[in-house]
C-alpha cells in the first residue's frame, strides 16, 4: 500500500500518511481491549482492531481539541472489523481518519453510519 491510498470499511476511510501531524495524543481502548475507531449511532457496533499492535491517537489543534485521528500499526497486519461490514485488512504503516462530510446548503455535517 502506497502513501496516499486508503482503506474503507462504512463511513470509516483511513488514508496512508508518511508522517503524524505534530500534537497528537494516544487514545486509550474500550473495557473489552479493542481499539474502536467509532461507533456505529443506531446500532451501536464497532469499527474496531482486536490485535495489540496498533495505537490510536487522538489529533489535536492548539487549544487541545479533538479535530482527528491517527492510527499506527506496528510490525504485521491488522484486521478493522464490524458486524456489518467486510474485514479491512491494513498493513504495517500511519493512517490518518478522514471523515466524510455532507453539506445540506446552510451547514456541514460528517457522515455516521
Amino acid at each position: 500500500m502506497e502513501i496516499g491510498q486508503g482503506i474503507r470499511q462504512g463511513d470509516v476511510l483511513l488514508i496512508k500518511v508518511a508522517v503524524l501531524p505534530p500534537h497528537i495524543r494516544e487514545a486509550g481502548r474500550d473495557g473489552n481491549g479493542w481499539l474502536v475507531l467509532e461507533y456505529g449511532e443506531v446500532t451501536g457496533h464497532a469499527h474496531a482492531i482486536v490485535e495489540p499492535n496498533a495505537t490510536k491517537y487522538d489529533i489535536l489543534d492548539a487549544a487541545n481539541r479533538i479535530v482527528g485521528q491517527a492510527l499506527v500499526v506496528e510490525d504485521a497486519p491488522v484486521t478493522l472489523i464490524h458486524e456489518e461490514h467486510e474485514p479491512q485488512l491494513l498493513p504495517p504503516g500511519m493512517y490518518a481518519r478522514w471523515y466524510q462530510v455532507e453539506y445540506d446548503g446552510e451547514e456541514e455535517r460528517r457522515v455516521s453510519d
